[in-house]
């Protein structure tokens, strides 16, 4: 192990400081490592579909198989879609609940 640290040490030595980017640079890598969201056609559907549970004072699931969007495209309607009164803050009664995937239908309430 002390020798590994070592061969580190040496190398580091060799090769000098890393350069600290500019400001504009890191500007630019924070701004590319931000999550990006495109608004595909289904997920307007989905916030659609939200809006008028949420205005019909409407519960309802939002089910599909793993990895599809779910969770991505309910987090963009809180984002995205948030809607507010004047001078008041956003309210968006969105609730998000993860079912074990050992849950059976009967057991989450589905059938």
């Amino acid at each position: 192990m002390k020798l590994l640290t070592l061969i580190s040490f040496l190398a580091a030595q060799e090769l000098g400081d890393i350069p600290q980017n500019d400001e504009k640079l890191q500007v630019e890598i924070q701004r590319l490592n931000l999550k990006s969201f495109i608004p595909l056609e289904q997920v307007e559907m989905l916030h659609d579909w939200l809006d008028g549970q949420r205005q019909s004072r409407q519960s309802g699931r939002v089910l599909g198989e793993s990895r599809t969007g779910q969770t991505i495209g309910c987090d963009a309607y809180l984002t995205h879609k948030p809607k507010q009164g004047s001078g008041k803050p956003p309210t968006v009664p969105v609730a998000y609940i993860q079912i074990p995937q050992e849950c059976s239908a009967k057991e989450s309430g589905l059938n």
